[in-house]
């Protein structure tokens, strides 16, 4: 079991290398990031030339990479577009996010399983046959189709919720978009479940 783990974590390494060269590439492809930070005018010669300066794209991209990775495991992550370092971004949305992954663990455990349970105990029938179409249906949408959807329905059609999260982010606000964030794995719980209940009937 030890040398399982440590073969695993070991097989980490290179695909933490692999997965952020290939981001960090892909950033440099698709376009000029002084291009970003001068908005809609073009940056003039000189300005380009000392934004570059400053944050070292004008060094070679394998030495922009070790400067990014240096600067990541320092905790260095830069700073936004307004300017806000993104440190201080991702400890304002922390709490959200705990609290919206407390809500989508909340809808897996409870209708995954008890969707799975019932359908599992009633193989075959209309109420089992309606629950796997529906799961099927759920998984092979994609979640951020499945969320604008109910977004435009829930909230701008029919005025049920409101359209947009507050930056309060209350538990109720995060019931719609965590069941939305919830929704793939739900079905594969239900799917699991069902099929665990029904073999051991």
């Amino acid at each position: 079991m030890g040398r399982y783990v440590v073969r695993r974590l070991l097989q980490m390494i290179p695909v933490f290398i692999g997965a952020t060269l290939l981001i960090f590439l892909m950033v440099n492809v698709m376009g000029d990031p002084i291009a970003g930070l001068c908005g809609e005018r073009q940056c003039d010669a000189a300005t380009a030339a000392q934004l570059k300066k400053e944050f070292g794209l004008d060094k070679p991209v394998w030495q922009q990479y070790l400067t990014y990775m240096g600067n990541v495991f320092t905790g260095d992550f830069g700073t936004a577009f307004n300017g806000q370092k993104v440190t201080e971004l991702m400890s304002t949305a922390f709490p959200v996010t705990i609290r919206l992954t407390i809500v989508a663990i909340l809808f897996e455990i409870v209708i995954g399983i008890t969707l799975g349970v019932i359908t599992g105990l009633r193989r075959g029938r209309p109420v089992d046959t309606s629950v796997l179409l529906t799961t099927l249906v759920v998984i092979s949408v994609p979640t951020f189709v499945t969320g604008l959807l109910l977004q435009l329905l829930l909230g701008v059609e029919w005025g049920w919720i409101k359209p947009s999260v507050s930056t309060e982010a209350t538990f109720g606000e995060l019931i719609v978009p965590g069941l939305v964030l919830a929704s793939v794995s739900l079905a594969y719980v239900t799917r699991l479940t069902r099929t665990s209940i029904a073999e051991n009937r």
